[in-house]
């Protein structure tokens, strides 16, 4: 199965929100394996005493797009 993101790949939530970069696909704990259909997405935020923090989610690809800077 052909993958629709790839590690580095920027992409943004179909709802909004920042800019993220696709980590890698997800693994799967429960199921050991990787799903070719969600990935782990990271991203930087800002805390309330100006630092920055490292987000991260997995996303199923549906819910997600590229960017112009991908």
């Amino acid at each position: 199965m052909k993958l629709l993101y790839h590690p580095g790949d920027k992409v943004r939530s179909k709802s909004g929100g920042p800019e993220m970069t696709i980590r890698d696909q997800h693994y799967d704990v429960i199921r050991n394996k990787f799903l070719n259909d969600m990935f782990d997405c990271i991203w930087l935020t800002e805390t309330k005493d100006g630092k920055k923090a490292i987000q991260y989610r997995p996303f199923h690809q549906d819910e997600l797009q590229k960017t112009d800077h991908s």
